[in-house]
């Protein structure tokens, strides 16, 4: 369904400029002035494109781009927290907020809210274990587990259109690539740059983007069902912001490096999940599993070799410690035998020439076991 357009300006009339160059209509700017601070909240689990660090602190794609259109119309966002998908979905309804970021619009949905166009498009990806076979679509995993988060997008797809498939619905994307990496569940259904981000923050080894799944998943702004005059202004925002300014900042959060016969260059992923057919997708996805598989290696190996480097420290260390052991028992004690023996020779009677070699033996013993004595404590103040 085409995204819906309600209250734009009709040819012709006058138009009103935002102090950022966004012409509104004096209607949308009217109600704009009446409205200049709009709450805005966001799936608080669903890195690259939303996150919510339980504080104070908000990340991700998603409010990247809710900044700038904000900042083209001339409007103020306050960001309010949220504890999941299925409470943010409530208070839109309720209309304790009145945009919600990352929202892919059904049927069902446009019920509860009106929906910006879409802002990026993503393919979504069929997420499994190394060990699987490559899967052409979701029908090969009818019989089998598949975990999606609860109240997404993917999971009301999933349901309604592959009944054969055991779906397990989990709080949260992170949730369900747990269960796989742990084998509890065949497969997750995902967006294809949430499941990438979080194969690689979190250098999961043993998952791969098996498939390609029958839907694509054009992010929009949900915005709350009273305020329809929002979506042209919103739209405008949307228009006023370059796909090259689109593509950059998605970049920040996903991007890969594509190494061809002339050496490595940055290749953008975000430009061809934009603008690629699904042929593309699918090649790109295959490509794209590759190269994170081979990163996690590699931070894993790098993760290894400081293991061994450590250990090497460590055994050097003890070599340290043992000497200095051997030094103590080995030098220092015999050296403090000999200097009090030489102490009772003195109070013998000795000739002048016995006493002078007498006295050198006793000098140099006294420097040596200084020494030592130097040594061993300054081991003691480098351990602490």
């Amino acid at each position: 369904m085409s995204a819906i357009h309600l209250n734009a300006a009709s040819v012709g009339d006058p138009l009103i400029a935002t102090p950022r160059g966004v012409e509104l209509s004096p209607a949308e700017s009217a109600w704009l002035r009446q409205h200049p601070v709009w709450r805005v909240s966001a799936d608080p689990a669903w890195p690259p494109f939303s996150e919510f660090d339980g504080a104070t602190r908000w990340s991700g794609i998603d409010l990247d781009i809710i900044r700038m259109v904000a900042g083209k119309i001339g409007a103020q966002i306050e960001l309010l927290p949220a504890t999941s998908w299925p409470d943010l979905q409530e208070r839109l309804k309720a209309r304790d907020v009145d945009i919600v970021t990352g929202t892919a619009h059904s049927a069902e949905r446009i019920e509860m809210a009106n929906f910006t166009d879409a802002y990026l498009s993503f393919p979504v990806a069929i997420i499994t274990r190394d060990a699987a076979p490559f899967l052409v679509g979701l029908s090969g995993l009818e019989g089998r587990k598949v975990a999606v988060p609860r109240n997404y997008i993917t999971a009301e797809s999933l349901l309604k259109d592959f009944p054969a498939v055991i779906t397990i619905t989990t709080t949260n994307a992170e949730q369900a690539l747990k269960l796989l990496s742990r084998g509890e569940v065949d497969a997750v259904v995902e967006n294809l740059a949430v499941a990438s981000y979080f194969i690689r923050e979190n250098r999961v080894i043993g998952l791969k983007v098996g498939g390609i799944a029958p839907y694509h998943f054009d992010l929009r702004f949900a915005v709350r069902k009273d305020w329809p005059e929002l979506i042209g202004i919103l739209n405008k925002g949307l228009a006023a912001i370059p796909q090259r300014d689109r593509v950059v900042l998605a970049d920040r959060w996903v991007n890969v490096d594509f190494q061809d016969a002339r050496g490595w260059r940055k290749f953008s992923i975000a430009l061809l999940l934009i603008a690629g057919t699904g042929g593309v997708a699918l090649v790109l996805t295959l490509w794209w599993t590759r190269r994170l598989a081979l990163e996690v290696e590699r931070r894993k190996q790098a993760e290894t070799a400081l293991i061994e480097e450590k250990q090497r420290a460590e055994q050097a260390s003890r070599m340290k410690s043992d000497f200095l052991a051997d030094m103590s028992h080995e030098i220092r004690n015999p050296l403090t035998a000999v200097l009090g023996n030489a102490d009772l020779l003195g109070l013998d009677n000795l000739s002048d020439r016995a006493r002078h070699c007498l006295n050198g033996i006793i000098t140099g013993g006294q420097t040596l076991l200084g020494v030592v004595n130097d040594i061993l404590d300054l081991s003691r103040i480098e351990a602490g």
